[in-house]
């Protein structure tokens, strides 16, 4: 009945089906044979997931690029002609940085919230001591039905306890995202007080837009490109950005110490020369 199995416990499953119908439990070739096919079908599912998923996650990027008219080559333009917004712009992106992954911190929050909830309300339906380390560890749906699956006292409690989990869940998942929205509005504001307009403006017909001739069309097909790679890849390019940014400030203020002591030292000309005879004899 399980919707999921590892190949460590099909093994097991499979000799013991064996034995009970009198038949020999498998041997360590046929094992092996197992793996290897596991392995490659888990592979092709992998393959499989991913490429679905991107297929979904292109969908959502086109309806959220078109219906909201989302021209990157214009925000680009902004950037590029407006030197104060790129100040702003730079200024904003260590707060971003330490911000962001607190929307999804909220969301896993609230699994953890939900079954400690589950787990105070319902001891009589758990396991005496349920696994504490497993659980603070849950930060998806189906990692916390697991996490009931393993600590309900009998089967028959899972479908009860899960129902109260979805229960306890449903206001702590409206308010992390509560609390995502309320985070991109405050986004919205800082980048319009930097003076970057996200949205266009003005008076655009759905034929202006989408008109191949127009540069509104491959302003929104680019947006469609960079929302498809996904708010990961954008929150690692922001970390490398930044922390080239920070190695790039740390040469220009070695170079600029370099140049200090330099003009320093012409200045007391005995002393460069004892300094240029110590390296010539160092030498």
């Amino acid at each position: 009945m399980a919707t999921a199995v590892k190949v460590e416990e099909l093994l097991p499953v499979l000799d013991d089906v064996l034995v009970k119908h009198g038949l020999t439990a498998l041997k360590e070739a046929q094992k092996q044979r197992l793996n290897d096919w596991f392995d490659s079908f888990m592979a092709r599912v992998s393959q499989w997931f991913v490429m679905n998923t991107r297929w979904i996650t292109v969908g959502f990027a086109v309806v959220l690029a078109m219906g909201m008219h989302l021209d990157s080559l214009e925000v680009v333009k902004q950037i590029n002609q407006d030197a104060e917004t790129r100040a702003k712009l730079l200024a904003m992106s260590s707060s971003l940085l330490d911000q962001t992954p607190a929307a999804v911190k909220h969301t896993e929050d609230a699994y953890r919230l939900a079954l400690s909830e589950v787990e105070k309300g319902n001891p009589d339906q758990l396991v005496e001591k349920p696994n504490a380390e497993t659980r603070d560890a849950v930060t998806s749906q189906p990692a916390a039905l697991k996490w009931l699956q393993e600590n309900a006292r009998d089967a028959a409690q899972v479908a009860d306890l899960t129902k109260k989990f979805e229960t306890a869940l449903e206001p702590k998942l409206a308010d992390a995202f509560d609390k995502s929205i309320d985070r991109a509005k405050t986004l919205q504001s800082e980048l319009t007080s930097a003076g970057l307009s996200i949205y266009p403006s003005g008076d655009h017909t759905w034929t202006h837009w989408f008109a191949l001739s127009t540069s509104h069309f491959w302003g929104i097909a680019a947006s469609v490109l960079f929302l498809s790679l996904g708010a990961p890849f954008w929150f690692n390019t922001l970390s490398r950005m930044t922390s080239l940014k920070s190695v790039v400030a740390q040469r220009e203020e070695r170079t600029t110490t370099v140049e200090e002591t330099v003009t320093a030292l012409k200045a007391k000309p005995k002393e460069l020369a004892a300094l240029t005879k110590k390296d010539e004899n160092t030498t």
